[in-house]
């Protein structure tokens, strides 16, 4: 049985991108001295990923092409380690089974 979404998305977040997020800081020598500053750096970090994300679709629809930002190395390498762990892959399928509904939902209205 498939994670509820949140769950799925929770499960990814704490062993995929926060751990990535992490050696990112890391290998620039930066650590984060206690839990709370770790929270708040990951709220920062989404914060700036929306701010982002927000500018790739103005300029996709103002040059008319789609927007894609192609993932980085550390992470590459760490979708290929963790595809194998069953709490990571049934979390990647549940999420993408809410995104085929969701596409089928706006299909079909």
């Amino acid at each position: 049985m498939l994670p509820h979404p949140e769950v799925a998305y929770q499960v990814i977040f704490d062993h995929v991108h926060a751990p990535v997020f992490f050696e990112k800081l890391a290998a620039y020598g930066y650590y984060p001295q206690h839990a709370g500053e770790a929270q708040e750096l990951l709220y920062l970090a989404g914060q700036l990923r929306s701010a982002q994300e927000q500018e790739m679709v103005k300029a996709a629809a103002f040059s008319g092409s789609l927007p894609y930002d192609e993932p980085d190395a550390m992470m590459k390498q760490a979708a290929y380690t963790l595809a194998h762990e069953p709490a990571i892959y049934n979390s990647v399928l549940s999420l993408k089974a809410l995104e085929a509904a969701s596409v089928q939902a706006g299909l079909l209205s």
